[in-house]
């Protein structure tokens, strides 16, 4: 008797599953499911793999240039503190003279 009393319930959630997928909203929202996670230009699987690669690139890139700018503020206070600090770089990033001066680049 119990057997039988299983098959039975064992039928009736097949009717009822059988019966919500028969169901045309459930159809169309599993097919847009579908499509939106597999076909769709911004699917889930693009989302998950290839945006997560592009991020932690530019996340290293973003740390790259944070410290870029911490030595350039590190710089920076250092030459207007110092008038002597400033000639020299003046003299050796952009060429400038005294007058009276003449200056010669060497480049090896």
């Amino acid at each position: 008797m119990c057997l039988g009393q299983e098959q039975l319930n064992i039928n009736r959630t097949m009717k009822k599953i059988l019966h919500i997928a028969s169901n045309k909203y459930f159809i169309v929202s599993a097919i847009m499911l579908v499509w939106i996670s597999f076909f769709d230009r911004y699917n889930l699987v693009r989302r998950l793999f290839r945006d997560g690669r592009e991020y932690n690139a530019l996340k290293t890139e973003k740390n790259y240039y944070e410290k870029k700018i911490a030595e350039i503020k590190k710089e920076k206070e250092e030459l207007l503190g110092n008038n002597d600090k400033l000639e020299k770089f003046a003299r050796e990033k952009y060429y400038m003279k005294k007058d009276g001066e003449d200056i010669f680049v060497v480049e090896k």
